[in-house]
């Protein structure tokens, strides 16, 4: 087992070089070798030589007329709806009481619920615009005559290597001190690349369109889109306020790097080996007969892309109901705006769709509140 192979190389205290010819991710992380420090660096390879890959392959089914896939897309489908439905009520009840709706909508009701419908546009914007994505990840690998998998894995192989590139400087950075090696813009082209790559992921195994070891990838994923968003600003402010770093908080801080991008170098080399095994096994199957003709393995893809054009139409028109009903409990408000509210505030990376689906139950609830007490001044 190449894993384990790894880990004899490393008992026999062969340099990290000589270890990354047998272990892909591990070959991937030796680019941080030269600005880590040389025993924090050795522990967190050791832990990646172990590290045995995920297994994932591209599910050919329908999205959105089979198992657990279809069962997500009429949720979504559902959800989307309910938008407009709440916009219809409101905007009833609001013309029923333009008067004197103002008195009985408080500022804390007002302001949570305006709240709610922004981050609710963001969302639906957000899986919307994820939904297009594999879209066009689909309409690529059709005219490269490629698997979406095989498209996806060198995506994550070129932007995650850039990653790579930026976590190396962040610890050059930490060694020197020299923010100058943090640069504003190509840390945020990095962090908005990988995030959409997990957003795509997590989207594909929503729809069940992926399938296998998908939860461990998923979540060693988010955690190096999460250090990537996180970390620079951290590491600036920490290399800002002048004077020695403690040694603990250099320690911590060169860990959460490496940890970062040894998942990083893990999830590529998870995608490259699985891109590699399902075209060996489509590539059997096309030789074997299996399966039948091309055109019988392409009818299911584009069923799913006609599945995913349909619910990125849903998401992006659902996604301006929150906007409309906002421009009609304007004329509702008794005080001054609300304040300022960021709709992606937690920094978190989690599925967009998921995001969206986990609070739609609770805006049903606030909808139907306010709509009770819009007009009880009446």
């Amino acid at each position: 087992m190449i894993f384990g192979l790894c880990w004899v190389l490393t008992l026999a205290g062969l340099p990290a070089s000589a270890v990354a010819e047998t272990c892909i991710a591990c070959r991937y992380f030796e680019t941080l070798e030269s600005a880590a420090d040389p025993s924090a660096f050795s522990q967190a390879m050791a832990r990646l030589e172990d590290r045995s890959p995920a297994a994932i392959s591209l599910n050919r089914d329908l999205a959105c007329n089979a198992g657990q896939g279809a069962v997500v897309a009429a949720e979504l489908r559902a959800a989307a709806d309910r938008q407009f439905s709440r916009t219809r009520d409101i905007i009833r009840q609001s013309r029923q009481c333009r008067e004197t709706c103002a008195p009985a909508l408080g500022e804390a009701d007002y302001c949570a619920y305006r709240d709610g419908l922004v981050t609710d546009r963001y969302r639906l914007g957000a899986v919307a615009l994820r939904l297009t994505d594999l879209v066009e990840l689909y309409g690529r690998a059709d005219e490269e005559d490629r698997l979406p998998l095989d498209i996806l894995s060198a995506d994550m192989t070129l932007y995650g290597g850039q990653s790579l590139t930026v976590l190396t400087d962040a610890l050059r950075a930490l060694a020197t001190g020299n923010s100058d090696l943090l640069p504003e813009l190509r840390w945020q082209a990095s962090t908005t690349e990988l995030s959409g790559l997990h957003d795509a992921m997590a989207l594909l195994a929503d729809l069940s369109l992926i399938e296998g070891d998908t939860k461990r990838f998923e979540m060693a994923l988010e955690q190096a889109a999460g250090q990537l968003s996180t970390l620079r600003e951290t590491l600036i402010a920490i290399l800002s306020s002048g004077g020695p770093m403690p040694t603990t908080q250099r320690q911590t801080l060169e860990r959460r790097i490496l940890t970062g991008a040894a998942n990083l170098a893990w999830v590529i080399a998870s995608l490259q080996i699985s891109a590699e095994a399902q075209r060996s096994a489509e590539g059997a199957n096309r030789s074997a007969g299996v399966d039948g003709s091309a055109d019988v393995m392409l009818a299911p893809q584009q069923g799913t892309v006609a599945c995913l054009n349909r619910l990125s139409r849903d998401a992006y028109a659902a996604s301006e109901a929150p906007g409309m009903t906002l421009e009609f409990l304007d004329g509702c408000r008794s005080f001054a705006s609300c304040p300022p509210v960021d709709p992606d505030g937690t920094g978190a990376v989690v599925s967009p769709l998921r995001a969206f689906l986990g609070t739609s139950d609770e805006t049903d609830r606030r909808t139907s509140m306010l709509v009770r007490s819009m007009c009880m001044a009446n």
